[in-house]
């Protein structure tokens, strides 16, 4: 087995109390059939990360998260026992928060049935929700399914499948009285896609060849629309969202292929672009990425992007186009570029329509060894002010380094000192101010 282990533990003077954190990540392997898994996430209060934080997104982010779990597998199935905690950082304290333990998934893989093109599967999962206060119970949750293949036509795929939600319940505790309800829900649906691709002799250094490959894909699913107020709310597995809806997509990708007299063949993936939309007849629609108008049938027009010009550039798009205003309902982008030696350049921008809007970038600079700076800042459209801006220096010898930073956040100024050793990690870091 291999992991790591991380813990960071003070005295707050002004507090008068113990403060830290407690990591780690574990994988272990017992058999080619067993495997153990762990990410443990535990903080000692909950303002540990909003004060001492590095990382965006970790210092303002509500839930702590901690699981485990081991699989066994054999040939055709998989049995995987998990236990999932959450701290909920906003929260007084943890009473009301839900908690998963355990979660015991079985799944049966898709089987043939004799020599036909019908093929079964199962997907099952108990759950077992735990908290003190608040709604408390078990859940069974069980989709078995149909599905059936077919070639109709010379590189022409085609599926369709029927399948079933079942749920099971017992619950207890909470505003709801003690007691066991259940709701079944059908799962209809298919799809039929192709796979066009040629590939164009090329002649620019080492790429020799690029092939394009297109995959348009039409497919439909229907839930029935049913009355679920009864059932207990522990997460949206409980509340399945009716729909009827037909889709269509076009996937594209580029690959090239580079030969060069000192290495063998290399294949590499220059582009990859993705359009796709939906049409509703029925029912409603839960996106909860864009703000969604449940009188328009028509979904948001969806384009994925992402170049890779050379491996140490990239370029990101994934956005979303609402053909009935018309405009951008959001939209993300980024470009990364980097070097062999350490320097590395991004900027992002995001945008969510009445949402968010905001700009984003980072440098590293390693011209001057063994030093290396670190930059990366926010900057919000909506408030017209940056949201952070970070200042790192890091000093870089074989076995230690350290790490000097300083960061601005609205109602926030801090400056860190990290010393690190090599296969350690971080140790003795602390908020100067």
């Amino acid at each position: 087995g291999h992991g790591e282990a991380n813990s960071y533990f003070i005295y707050d003077t002004e507090k008068s109390e113990f403060r830290g954190i407690f990591n780690l990540n574990h994988q272990q392997s017992f058999s080619p059939t067993l495997f153990l898994s762990a990410d443990i996430n535990l903080t000692l209060d909950r303002q540990f990360y909003q004060d001492f934080s590095e990382t965006t997104g970790v210092y303002n982010m509500q839930y702590l998260e901690s699981s485990a779990f081991i699989t066994k597998h054999w040939e055709k199935y998989a049995l995987t026992t998990e236990l999932r905690y959450t701290e909920d950082l906003y929260a007084v304290n943890n009473k009301a928060t839900l908690q998963e333990l355990p979660v015991i998934t079985f799944t049966g893989l898709k089987q043939q049935l004799a020599d036909t093109p019908f093929y079964v599967s199962l997907d099952s999962t108990f759950t077992n929700f735990h908290r003190q206060n608040g709604l408390q119970g078990q859940r069974i949750y069980l989709t078995p399914m149909l599905t059936f293949y077919n070639s109709p036509l010379p590189g022409v795929e085609s599926s369709a499948w029927v399948g079933y939600h079942q749920r099971f319940y017992n619950t207890y505790g909470g505003d709801l009285a003690k007691g066991s309800s259940d709701m079944g829900i059908l799962d209809v649906g298919a799809s039929l896609s192709t796979t066009l691709s040629r590939v164009y002799d090329m002649d620019w250094d080492n790429l020799k060849k690029v092939q394009h490959t297109i995959i348009p894909e039409i497919s439909y699913s229907y839930l029935p629309l049913k009355n679920q107020d009864g059932l207990p709310f522990f997460d949206y597995t409980d509340r399945q969202v009716a729909q009827n809806m037909i889709s269509y997509s076009i996937t594209n990708y580029l690959t090239g292929k580079y030969l060069s007299p000192d290495n063998p063949s290399t294949y590499r993936d220059l582009a990859y672009l993705r359009i796709s939309q939906g049409y509703e007849f029925s029912g409603t629609r839960r996106d909860v990425l864009t703000l969604v108008d449940d009188q328009h049938s028509f979904t948001d027009v969806r384009v994925e992007a992402k170049v890779n010009p050379t491996d140490r550039l990239s370029l990101l798009l994934d956005s979303r186009f609402n053909t009935y205003q018309p405009n951008i309902s959001s939209i993300n982008i980024a470009a990364n570029v980097s070097d062999s030696v350490g320097n590395a350049a991004r900027i992002g921008y995001s945008f969510s329509r009445d949402e968010v809007r905001y700009l984003e970038g980072g440098l590293s600079i390693s011209y001057i060894e063994p030093f290396v700076f670190h930059y990366m800042t926010r900057y919000s459209f909506d408030t017209n002010d940056f949201l952070e801006s970070y200042y790192a220096l890091e000093f870089k010898q074989q076995c230690w380094g350290l790490n000097f930073s300083y960061r601005e956040r609205p109602g926030d100024t801090s400056f860190l000192v990290s010393f690190t050793l090599s296969g350690i990690g971080a140790l003795g870091k602390f908020k100067a101010f």
